[in-house]
C-alpha cells in the first residue's frame, strides 16, 4: 500500500467523527489516493477515540501520527 500511496498523484486523508452509543466520539481515518491515473483507492486506517479533545492541533497530530 505504501508503494501506491508514494506513486500517486491525488491523496485525500478523510476523518469525521460519530457518537457511538456509549457516548464516545469516534473518529475514522480513511485514506483516498488515485492510483495509476484510473483507479481510485480508499483504505480504512482504524477508529480513534477523541472523547477528551477536539482541538485542531491534537487532529494534525493524529493525521501525522498515522502517515507514519
Amino acid at each position: 500500500m505504501m508503494k501506491e500511496i508514494l506513486g500517486a498523484e491525488f491523496v485525500a486523508i478523510i476523518i469525521d467523527e460519530t457518537i457511538d452509543i456509549t457516548n464516545k466520539c469516534q473518529v475514522p481515518t480513511l485514506l483516498s489516493y488515485i492510483y495509476k491515473w484510473d483507479e481510485v483507492q480508499d483504505r480504512f486506517l482504524g477508529y480513534n477515540d477523541f472523547s477528551g479533545d477536539w482541538k485542531a492541533i491534537v487532529l494534525a497530530d493524529h493525521v501525522f501520527q498515522t502517515l507514519k
